[in-house]
C-alpha cells in the first residue's frame, strides 16, 4: 500500500540519519577522544594540549607531571609482595584456556591471580592493598597534572575524563622502554660521515 511505502521510506531515512550520526561519533572518538557527545577523554598529552590550549611551557609541565605519576605507578608494579612476587610478574603469567569446538586453545592472563595480588597488602603500606595504592597514585598523579593548569584549563579538565592520561597497566608492557643506543655518529671513536 501507499501508506506502507511511505512508512518504509521514513524508516530508511531515519536509519540513514542514525548511520551518519554513528559515523560522526566514531570519527569524533578516533580524532578527538570524544566518548559521548559532550564527554571528553584526555588520553594523552597531545590531546590535552589541543583541547586545553596549552602553551609549550604548560605542555612541558603536564608531560613532566604525567611521567612522574606513571613512574610512581610502575614502581608500585615492581614492588614485591610478602611472597616475593611483583604485580608485573603476576600480570605476565599466562594460563591456557581450552577452545570451544574447533577453536584452538588460547593463552590469557590469569585474572584470578591478578585479583588476589591486587587484594594483597603492600609491604610497609599498613592496611593499603595494591589496588588501593594504585588508585591513590592515580588520583595523586591527576591532581599534580591539574595543578599545572590555569583556572580556565582546570574548568575544562574537570569536565573531562582524565584517568587515561596517567593510567598504565602492570606487566612487561608497562616497563619503560630500553635505552636506545646513540647513533653511530655519536658513539665514542666513531668517524664522521664524509
Amino acid at each position: 500500500t501507499a501508506d506502507g511505502g511511505e512508512r518504509w521510506a521514513r524508516i530508511e531515512r531515519r536509519l540513514s540519519s542514525l548511520e551518519a550520526t554513528t559515523a560522526m561519533l566514531v570519527d569524533g572518538i578516533a580524532q578527538r577522544g570524544l566518548l559521548l557527545p559532550g564527554a571528553l577523554v584526555l588520553r594523552d598529552v597531545e590531546t590535552a594540549s589541543e583541547v586545553l590550549g596549552l602553551d609549550a611551557g604548560r605542555k612541558s609541565n603536564v608531560e613532566h607531571a604525567r611521567q612522574e605519576a606513571v613512574a610512581r605507578i610502575q614502581e608500585l608494579y615492581r614492588t614485591p609482595n610478602d611472597d616475593g612476587l611483583t604485580w608485573d610478574q603476576v600480570a605476565d603469567r599466562r594460563i591456557v584456556v581450552p577452545g570451544f569446538g574447533d577453536a584452538p586453545a588460547v593463552a590469557t592472563a590469569d585474572a584470578a591471580a591478578i585479583r588476589r595480588f591486587e587484594e594483597s597488602r603492600v609491604p610497609g603500606g599498613g592496611t593499603e592493598t595494591y589496588a588501593e595504592a594504585r588508585g591513590r597514585l592515580l588520583r595523586e598523579g591527576l591532581t599534580r597534572v591539574r595543578a599545572t593548569l590555569d583556572s580556565g584549563q582546570q574548568a575544562l579538565w574537570d569536565r573531562a575524563s582524565t584517568e587515561a592520561l596517567v593510567r598504565v597497566e602492570p606487566g612487561s608492557a608497562s616497563a619503560p622502554p630500553p635505552a636506545q643506543p646513540p647513533p653511530d655518529s655519536e658513539r665514542p671513536g666513531a668517524t664522521s660521515p664524509k
